[in-house]
């Protein structure tokens, strides 16, 4: 109970990257918007049953409704990157929308996207071949495909580039 420094260290640090990665969960941000809503909605009631006399209560009304179109925003923003993220995870559907980044000059969403609809078809190839040890021979195989997949990627990109440039 905190007479450890490492690992009262440890545990900040833990509770410090949940705090950050909560911060972009698509989750977080929509319940965000509908407690916002919510809140907008039960301040607005006051408004109307004050008649706009109290300016404390119009003005948490106009902070709780520009708080509910920010993390609207938000949360159609980091949804619309999730579908995006999917898109380039699948082959052939990936490996086209790839081409087409690299078409128009963007080298890295190409990139990305070819990394990502490759290291699937590493996956599911390797999740095929493992299928003969049965459903534990399909994940392992997966798990290899992944591996070799992340080695292949890390290695050509590495050369591509000139530096060490890990994938996976």
């Amino acid at each position: 109970m905190g007479k450890i420094d490492a690992l009262d260290k440890a545990g900040r640090s833990c509770a410090e990257f949940t705090k950050e990665k909560g911060k972009k969960s698509i989750t977080v941000k929509a319940v965000g918007t509908i407690g916002g809503a919510v809140a907008t909605v039960g301040t607005g009631i006051a408004v109307g049953a004050t008649f706009g006399q109290i300016k404390a209560v119009n003005k948490a009304c106009v902070d709780c409704a520009e708080f509910t179109g920010d993390v609207a925003v938000d949360t159609a923003k980091n949804a619309g990157e999730a579908v995006v993220d999917i898109a380039d995870g699948i082959p052939v559907v990936g490996h086209v929308k790839g081409g087409i980044h690299y078409a128009v000059g963007d080298r890295e969403g190409g990139d990305k996207a070819m990394k990502a609809a490759s290291r699937t078809v590493g996956v599911i190839g390797g999740g095929i071949l493992g299928m003969a040890g049965g459903p534990a021979g399909a994940i392992a195989g997966g798990v290899a495909g992944g591996a070799v997949m992340d080695g292949v990627i890390t290695g050509t990109d590495s050369l591509v580039h000139g530096e060490f440039r890990p994938s996976g």
